[in-house]
């Protein structure tokens, strides 16, 4: 049944028109439409009640406090009037979002309207301001009153105060120094109250018994400490970047002023607010000494200390407290690149709180990149809830598809992904009906103290969005496909267009399509768009929150200094971009006192220790670095840098100790991937490869499908070092698991492609590249394929591949050695191969350089063979009708006349290649000298030792060492008879792990040529074992033509294997190399080729 379902979808979604990404610049608007409906729907739920008096968000001036103190002290001066008066006072997230949440001006105009609209008779302006930039600030109010309580009243011109110097500190935030002042305040406004009640003793009375969210949100039962609980925990169900989860830490504040300092949990709960509201020294001072282990287990977190933290979380019993930490510690965790073992985590979450399932699945989630079927899961609720969306029932079957597909690791095509944007519009729409039906029975006066039934359908609508743009994110930064990105913000504009996130979605995508091959034509234009989305995000919520400092990034990016930053207080952890303040001209200094002052407020942020520290060691400040790691030494452990200095002492160090050393360290915490991966490098590198090998299969998660890619990339990578070090058979069970993941990464295609190569699978090998190549768009997996498609006798395949992905395409470039097997195995002459070289250069294709045809001839009938010299003629001939590159001829004859033996032809070409390789090596600043080798061959083997060695010494002073310089090197030692040390350095080459990027000659084929000339010139039987390392090691590695026949010529035994002698004779049957073998030999390998296919 779903399969019919499926196809049925298939054929109606293909017989309608395909959403095609067009590369147009995003739309830039300075107006928001999602900010006015926002808006307009808190006026209109305002509108149903009626109250006395209205007081906004205290404003802010240029130097001002930031959001949080100003909303914080709005909030207790509201909660101060309803509780001790007879006024009625509406809930002040409603008056914010009424007026323009985040704005730090509001229209006076917009507050007596929204005032006249409740029928409130009074309207309290407050604005804060710190005129000297200091420690103290001003509090300026204007009381605004009408003649009558009607909604028609006349506005009396306000009354105002000012209240001065009210001074605060890191340990005693502008809220808390306010709160102090509250009774001055009050005084001034002339407004009857009662006296303060005695606040008392209270204990924790909520117990979880199965009751839905949504239950807990409507009745909100309890005493002020369960009240401020179920707002904590409410807080924490919201996703990190969500500006509405600081609201509901606010608020929890707000319900514990009626709860007793000495109270259960009431330390606890304030810190933990406080250390969410960027507070960390004022959270750490509420905790004081730890004594239980929810109050351990914060401390810990506020010190940035994952295990430690962890340590005391396992020992919560009370699965709601236990959960609140669970996901604060997840916070850690992620920030320190550390969440292994999520999954269990999660299982354990939801089987201690069933009733909450799919929200606390959502927030233990954050590793996953993708989870469609949240949204699937909101859209029930809501059904059952009456809020019923208007969804394109198709596309909710797609998305059930979708979901068991999934669970057979099969990929989703993109179109059946893309439309299920409508139904995450469809679940947004629903939010206007909602606060349209029920808003008339939701109270708006006791919303600051308590929960209620709108928080927790504003908690599903901000998972429902933040899922949409997750995946937006993931697809552009985790899979590098922001074309695919971009179709997806199209399907979400309906619902999201002006909404912060969308803007930041939307510079996200910009900034990394610039970065695109194919986009470099548009890559100012996009970066400048990035600039503009981030402009209007700085408009929406200017300040500090989590969206307004993502967009300063790309301020920073594009050098702009002065666009409006404000430095309000207290700070924040990441004040990264320190620039003029928009209305002081001066530079906000960052010296010693600042960094401590920002490393106090990091709790997650170990970088801020790792840059200050780094930046006292560039000073030479060597002894106050060492200080402060000492200062800070129970600080952000767990962490990367935490890692980093542990392996400090050992840097460089291979010696028994430290190997003990870090085994030590590994045993402590087995799941620190950058110890276990620099032990298993340590013994890698000192030759100890199973141990190696058991070191990485023994990492904690392998054995699950947590972090399924980033594990495919770590044991993909490490695999590769294993190959590095000619241990392949080391490599196969790294790559065996990484493959079993079925990520769909680029190396979880790699792995599979190496597993079906190192077993002479060459089919599956040729499959998993062009999946590789046509995933991801890279030219490697390209060649490798159009390589495999000649290997496998699939010539037609092959030369359409060729015009197709390589002749065709904009800004690609030909893949001259996949061409050269193609010739090669196809037995092309000089002439057809000239022929179709004449051909591509009629075709003008300005994407090919001149250059890289000329060099096809040179690769397929020069490199490694034994030239002719009509084609060294030819060679001539095609320079003045291609690329007339003097560099080029020289460098092509002189290499064919190395290779003929004429080395005193070849001397002159070979100086002036070296001279000119030389000059672009210094340009570079990388050697790129490939012609010097044979230079130096060429004058020892015209006995002028004295000029080679000069030559060789000139190009290392001149343009550093390197592969060439090295395997140049070898050449002069071998003709002085020091064969040890000749030998010692085409190992060096050999196992450089960084080959030259300038190879127009293969490495392993320079290596085998320059081995061939010592072995040549001294019959030293050493040489001929390099050359058939190089040989075997390089079969191994990829296709090519020339290791087959080198292996024949050097290692007669394995003639024994009839297939290597075939597969010689198929890559390249005209080989000199095979002129050895007896011509019954040869006949025997032609007729096992003609009954079996060589690569299959």
């Amino acid at each position: 049944m779903l399969i019919a379902v499926f196809i049925a979808i298939v054929a109606v979604k293909f017989s309608s028109p395909i959403l095609i990404f067009v590369d147009e610049l995003f739309g830039y608007s300075s107006t928001s439409p999602w900010y006015e409906r926002e808006k307009s729907i808190y006026r209109q739920a305002l509108a149903n009640q009626e109250f006395d008096i209205v007081i906004s968000q205290f404003q802010a001036e240029p130097e001002s406090l930031d959001r949080v103190s100003r909303s914080l002290m709005t909030r207790y001066l509201a909660n101060e009037i309803q509780a001790r008066s007879d006024l009625r006072v509406p809930d002040t997230t409603w008056v914010n979002r009424a007026l323009g949440s985040n704005l730090r001006q509001i229209s006076i105009k917009d507050a007596k309207a929204l005032t006249e609209s409740v029928g409130a008779r009074y309207l309290i302006e407050g604005r804060v301001s710190r005129p000297n930039a200091v420690n103290r600030f001003n509090l300026e109010f204007s009381i605004y009153e009408r003649d009558a309580a009607s909604r028609r009243g006349a506005w009396k011109e306000p009354k105002q105060w000012i209240i001065e110097d009210i001074e605060f500190s890191d340990e005693l935030p502008p809220e808390e120094a306010f709160h102090e002042s509250m009774e001055a305040v009050l005084g001034t406004f002339g407004i009857p109250l009662r006296a303060k009640q005695e606040k008392r003793l209270e204990s924790l009375s909520f117990k979880y018994d199965g009751q839905p969210l949504l239950e807990i949100a409507k009745k909100a039962k309890g005493t002020p400490l369960d009240r401020a609980l179920m707002l904590q925990l409410f807080a924490s169900l919201y996703p990190d970047s969500s500006y509405e989860r600081e609201l509901l830490w606010e608020r929890s504040l707000v319900a514990l002023e009626a709860v007793h300092p000495d109270s259960d949990l009431f330390r606890l709960l304030k810190s933990r607010a406080n250390a969410n509201l960027h507070r960390r020294p004022y959270a750490l001072k509420i905790l004081g000494e730890p004594e239980t282990e929810m109050e351990k287990s914060h401390y810990w977190f506020l010190q940035g200390s994952m295990y430690l933290a962890d340590q005391a979380n396992s020992k919560i019993e009370d699965p709601v407290l236990n959960l609140i930490s669970t996901i604060e510690l997840e916070g850690l965790r992620r920030y320190f690149d550390r969440q292994e073992g999520y999954m269990g985590r999660r299982k354990e979450a939801e089987e201690k709180l069933p009733a909450w399932k799919f929200i606390v699945n959502n927030r233990l989630s954050t590793a996953d990149w993708f989870d469609g079927s949240i949204h699937y899961e909101i859209q029930k609720m809501l059904q059952k809830e009456g809020l019923e969306p208007e969804p394109d029932w198709d596309n909710w079957i797609v998305l059930l598809i979708g979901v068991q597909l999934n669970q057979y690791d099969i990929e989703l095509p993109d179109f059946l992904t893309d439309f299920t944007g409508k139904n995450i519009n469809a679940i947004e729409h629903t939010r206007r009906l909602l606060w349209e039906q029920r808003a008339k029975n939701w109270s708006s006066v006791t919303g600051d103290r308590r929960l209620q039934e709108w928080d927790y359908f504003d908690l599903v609508y901000a998972i429902n969005m933040s899922s949409a743009f997750k995946t937006v994110s993931n697809t552009t930064m985790k899979q590098g496909l922001p074309k695919e990105a971009r179709t997806r913000i199209d399907t979400l504009q309906d619902a999201f267009e002006g909404r912060p996130n969308w803007h930041m979605a939307k510079a996200l995508v910009s900034w990394q399509l610039a970065k695109k091959p194919e986009f470099r034509n548009k890559a100012t234009r996009l970066r400048r768009n990035a600039l503009q989305n981030a402009k209007v995000i700085q408009k929406i919520v200017p300040g500090e929150g989590y969206l307004s400092r993502s967009a300063e990034w790309y301020f920073h990016e594009m050098g702009h200094r002065n666009y409006g930053k404000y430095y309000d207080e207290p700070i924040r952890w990441d004040r990264r971009y320190m620039q003029n303040s928009p209305s002081i001209n001066k530079k906000v200094s960052y010296g010693d006192e600042a960094w401590r002052r920002q490393l106090a407020y990091a709790v997650k942020a170990f970088d801020t220790l790792e840059v200050y520290y780094k930046s006292l060691m560039r000073s030479g400040r060597d002894e106050e670095a060492q200080q402060l790691l000492e200062e800070n030494r129970d600080r952000f452990i767990g962490s990367r840098f935490w890692a980093k200095q542990f392996l400090a002492p050992y840097k460089g160090r291979q010696d028994d100790d430290a190997i003990a050393a870090i085994e030590k360290g590994l045993a402590q915490d087995p799941n620190v991937w950058r110890i276990r991966r620099h032990l298993a490098t340590k013994l890698i590198d000192r030759g100890e490869y199973a141990r190696a090998q058991r070191i990485i299969l023994d990492t904690p998660g392998f054995s699950n499908r947590e972090f399924a890619v980033y594990n495919t990339n770590k044991l993909s990578k490490l695999a590769r070092l294993f190959e590095s070090k000619d241990q392949f058979e080391m490599a196969i069970p790294l790559y065996k698991i990484a493959a079993a993941y079925n990520t769909h990464a680029w190396n979880d295609y790699y792995a599979k492609e190496r597993l079906a190569f190192l077993s002479d699978n060459y089919a599956d090998a040729a499959k998993f590249a062009k999946q590789n190549a046509d995933h991801y768009k890279h030219s490697n997996e390209k060649e490798r394929y159009l390589a495999y498609l000649f290997l496998l006798n699939r010539d037609d395949e092959a030369w359409n591949y060729l015009t197709t992905a390589f002749i065709n395409p904009k800004k690609m470039h030909m893949p001259k050695y996949p061409v050269r097997i193609g010739f090669k195995i196809n037995q092309s002459t000089r002439e057809q191969v000239l022929d179709w070289l004449r051909q591509r250069k009629s075709e003008k294709n300005e994407h090919i350089p001149l250059t890289r045809l000329e060099s096809l001839y040179f690769l397929t009938f020069v490199v490694g063979q034994q030239p002719t010299p009509q084609d060294i003629k030819t060679i001539e001939q095609l320079n003045k009708e291609f690329s007339g590159s003097e560099f080029i001829r020289n460098w092509f004859t002189g290499y064919g006349q190395f290779r003929r033996g004429e080395c005193k032809k070849a001397s002159s070409a070979l100086k002036y290649a070296n001279d000119y390789l030389i000059k672009e090596s210094q340009e570079l600043k990388k050697q790129v000298n490939y012609a010097l080798p044979y230079y130096v061959g060429c004058l020892l083997k015209t006995n002028r030792a004295k000029q080679a060695y000069a030559e060789w010494k000139q190009s290392g002073d001149t343009a550093g060492t390197g592969f060439y310089h090295a395997t140049a090197e070898a050449l002069l030692e071998g003709y002085q008879g020091n064969h040890v040390e000749a030998l010692k350095l085409l190992e060096t080459a050999y196992e450089m792990k960084t080959r030259p990027k300038w190879k127009p000659i293969e490495t392993g084929l320079h290596l085998v040529e320059i081995a061939e000339e010592l072995m040549h010139h001294s019959g030293r039987n050493e040489y001929r074992k390099f050359i058939l390392k190089v040989a075997r090691t390089t079969q191994a590695r990829k296709v090519t033509v020339w290791a087959p026949a080198v292996e024949i010529q050097y290692d007669k035994a394995s003639l024994a294997d009839q297939s290597k002698l075939a597969r010689a004779i198929f890559m390249d049957p005209s080989s000199y190399r095979l002129k050895g073998i007896s011509p019954r030999e040869i006949n025997s390998a032609k007729r096992w080729l003609r009954e079996n296919q060589a690569y299959y």
